[in-house]
């Protein structure tokens, strides 16, 4: 096993060798004084919104947190703290006997809480108004009013305390799955720093644990909300919040390991021609520009130019800790053209990203679908940060661009949702296939009659060519849509500065089975943007309509010649294989470096079969190739070991005739499922802790079949009451195989050691698990802490029970 210290050094060597071409330039950083100077700033229009006796109604109560926060560490107005703890007291449930005791509302106008996550967003802001407004009244600047000074302060300070005491309630409450990163990184940090800061140990110790979850996780299957220009600013306010206050050093260094891999994966993604995130993302907040909250972020340490000024007083939290992303990542992100960015993010293999960047140009594809604010393909070119980026967007709406935001949720919270058909993409270098399907659900959810697939383009391009002849839209927008009709495996062509971006729609059908119309669309909007739009809906919902898309770029094309001869080849007769059929679809090109091919079987779900060329990566973070993303992770002691446990777990190797029978403790368990004795022997459970509800842990055994084939699987549980009779159970298999389940396993109550077959989602018949070959991971999950499994038997008998 590698020391945590030896496995650093050899990270370091290796990112060494890496940024070898990257300069020492230092970056621009915007002073302490002049970041809390631009909070303040950004906070008095807050201010005046709240100051009265009647608040915004539509105020967010984190801001106020925030604004208090911002108020404290900048010295400055504490005759308004009084009134903001009144506000941000009065948003609080404080009925002991409520299931949504400690939360806070979503908004001032709430009636009730409408979002379990509220309080985790407030404690970070909460917790740093705490330490700042004590060291400020110790250096004694600050009063909270009144001539009774040390009184008030003292009853301003339990005030304080009681609602921190209150959050650590909702906080333990709130159970998070690792895999949901943004709120499971500050639920983590809440209960850590709470629990530290109020002497409650055993919230510290859960936060621990919770946190360690996220990074295992995270170090199996990588970010799961990928890239997202959001809540990458939400990770980081986490980590940077766990990295400033936590007391133990393991925790800190988790968190550490954590920053590294995050500023490490916005380097490698970052494209310096417009200063932002590039490539595909999870959880877009803005479709035409893909710019969130990390934006504060990237202004904070210099990688925004000092003529952007972000206009939240949330820049706060930018300074909240003193770890500083390394030069040398930016300088990488200038300097090193081109490179291939892939990653993980999810167990399937379609669940991965690949980003190529040149320094005029990026593509990039997700190989399926994350959710409804997904942006899965696109092309990033050089120019204003205003400027609108290429992207694909599935709309229901008649919404092309993904601007109309809508309440979503109990919080009713501004969301732009689109649809989530079924999506699956491939991408070798400069080439990229996308495939899209939408089922008869999907059609069903637009709400109005509209089913249409769009790719986006900046309306401001140099030139177009259709089918290899020039074409022009007018310079003034238009009053009504222009609209230039393309056909199936027309070449459209856009040239910009040295860049050019080549497209063909290789297949498009309508909802009634015939083929779909489509046209480069000029509609007139005020974005500076065109569209290829293919139309989708027809009255008659027969069959499943769907869209293929051929994208590939060019970089450094200097001369007129140059591009003309690089049009030429995209449009010129190529070996393009499509096969479409009911059963499934199919669609090869000849990309630049090798064939790049789509192929996936109906009834197009999660669980297709879906086979892509060339095959994702399985990486968490590769650059041209190499694993960059696990060493950052393993630099954290507890990761290191996780990763021992995992490579050292036995495979459970299922023989020709179809049984076995294991040992529940073979398995490898992530932070809080864990192997315990009694009087029958060793067992695997997640053991309840006061206030927690329900834990997250796994425990994952490798399964290797000799005979592929549908197998049963039973396991010895002692599950007495109702509070302890569930698991999450869950296969996975190869990230290039797909043979995959998941449900929840009602045990029943068993007050004894008892075997019990196992069938998903209380359904009438047992569960089948179709298995094939090296190796697929069989997962217990926690549902419900207390839950004990002893022994597994998995059999191809339908009939055979374990004895």
């Amino acid at each position: 096993m590698f020391s945590s210290f030896s496995i650093r050094c050899l990270f370091a060597l290796t990112l060494l060798g890496l940024l070898a071409s990257a300069g020492w330039a230092e970056t621009d950083r915007p002073s302490r004084k002049r970041v809390l100077h631009a909070a303040v700033q950004a906070g008095e229009p807050f201010w005046h919104q709240v100051a009265t006796g009647q608040p915004n109604p539509q105020v967010r109560v984190r801001e106020v947190f925030s604004y208090a926060s911002t108020l404290c560490q900048a010295r400055q107005y504490s005759e308004r703290l009084p009134r903001l703890l009144e506000l941000a007291t009065a948003a609080q449930d404080r009925e002991v006997d409520s299931p949504t005791y400690g939360n806070f509302r979503w908004s001032l106008g709430d009636r009730q809480v409408t979002d379990q996550n509220a309080v985790e967003f407030c404690v970070p802001d909460a917790v740093d108004w705490w330490y700042q407004q004590q060291a400020w009244m110790a250096a004694g600047k600050a009063a909270v009013g009144g001539r009774s000074r040390n009184l008030r302060a003292q009853a301003f300070r339990q005030q304080l305390q009681a609602l921190l005491t209150r959050s650590l309630a909702a906080c333990r409450r709130h159970v998070v799955r690792p895999e949901y990163t943004n709120v499971a990184l500050l639920n983590a940090g809440n209960l850590i720093v709470l629990g530290e800061l109020l002497e409650r140990s055993d919230a510290a110790q859960e936060g621990y644990q919770r946190l360690e979850a996220v990074a295992c996780s995270t170090w199996e299957h990588g970010t799961r909300e990928y890239g997202s220009p959001t809540y990458y600013g939400v990770n980081l306010d986490a980590l940077h919040f766990i990295h400033a206050y936590a007391q133990r050093p393991a925790g800190r260094q988790l968190a550490q390991a954590m920053l590294e891999l995050l500023w490490t994966d916005m380097a490698l993604n970052w494209f310096p021609g417009r200063e932002c995130l590039g490539g595909t993302h999870s959880r877009s907040y803005n479709f035409l520009q893909g710019r969130g909250g990390v934006d504060r972020y990237l202004w904070r340490h210099g990688w925004v130019s000092s003529g952007w000024l972000p206009s939240s007083t949330a820049i706060v939290h930018t300074r909240s800790s003193d770890f500083t992303p390394s030069d040398r990542l930016l300088n990488t992100a200038k300097s090193r053209f081109p490179r291939l960015v892939r990653q993980s993010w999810g167990s399937r293999a379609s669940e991965s990203k690949t980003h190529l960047l040149y320094d005029d140009v990026t593509l990039s594809c997700s190989g399926s679908f994350f959710g409804p604010q997904d942006v899965p393909l696109t092309v990033d070119l050089p120019g204003d940060r205003q400027m609108v980026r290429c992207y694909f967007l599935p709309d229901g709406r008649g919404d092309p661009y993904g601007v109309c935001r809508q309440p979503t949720g109990k919080a009713g919270q501004l969301k732009s949702l689109h649809l989530s058909p079924f999506w699956a993409a491939a991408q070798r270098t400069c080439d990229a296939v996308g495939l899209v399907v939408y089922r008869s659900e999907d059609a069903q959810q637009a709400s109005r009659p509209a089913l249409q697939s769009h790719w986006v383009v900046p309306r401001d391009v140099e030139q177009f060519r259709l089918r290899g002849q020039v074409v022009t839209f007018p310079e003034e927008q238009p009053t009504t849509p222009r609209q230039i009709e393309i056909g199936m495996l027309d070449p459209l062509v856009l040239r910009y500065g040295t860049a050019a971006i080549g497209m063909r729609v290789l297949w498009c059908q309508a909802s009634d089975g015939r083929p779909a119309t489509a046209a480069l669309v000029d509609d007139g909007n005020p974005f500076g943007a065109l569209r290829l739009t293919i139309d989708h809906h027809r009255e008659d919902l027969s069959d499943q309509a769907g869209m293929a898309i051929w994208i590939r770029v060019g970089s450094g094309l200097t001369t007129e010649r140059g591009f003309v001869q690089w049009a030429e080849q995209f449009e010129a007769e190529n070996p393009i294989d499509i096969q479409t059929n009911a059963d499934q679809v199919r669609f090869e090109v000849p990309g630049v470096d090798g064939p790049v091919a789509v192929q996936a079987t109906a009834p197009y779900s999660r669980d297709s079969r879906v086979q892509l060329t060339p095959l994702p990566s399985a990486s968490v973070l590769e650059l041209d190739g190499q694993e960059i993303g696990r060493p950052l992770l393993e630099a954290a002691p507890a990761v290191a070991a996780y990763r021992e446990q995992r490579h050292q777990t036995p495979v459970v190797r299922v023989p020709e005739s179809g049984n076995v029978l294991w040992e529940a403790e073979q398995g490898s368990s992530s932070p809080g499922m864990l192997a315990q004795q009694d009087s029958i022997g060793v067992y695997v459970w997640h053991p309840p802790q006061p206030a927690s509800g329900r834990p997250t842990g796994q425990t994952i055994w490798p399964l290797s079949v000799e005979r592929a084939g549908a197998y049963y699987l039973w396991a010895r549980v002692l599950t007495p009451d109702a509070e302890s009779d569930s698991f999450y159970v869950e296969t996975r298999s190869d990230r290039h195989k797909a043979s995959e389940a998941a449900g929840i396993w009602h045990t029943g109550h068993n007050r004894v050691w008892r075997w019990r077959r196992v069938t998903l989602d209380e359904a009438s018949s047992p569960t089948a698990w179709w298995l094939t070959g090296p190796v697929t991971q069989l997962v217990f999950r926690t549902r419900e802490a207390g839950a004990k499994v002893d022994r597994l038997f998995l059999t191809s008998d339908a009939q055979a029970r374990p004895r």
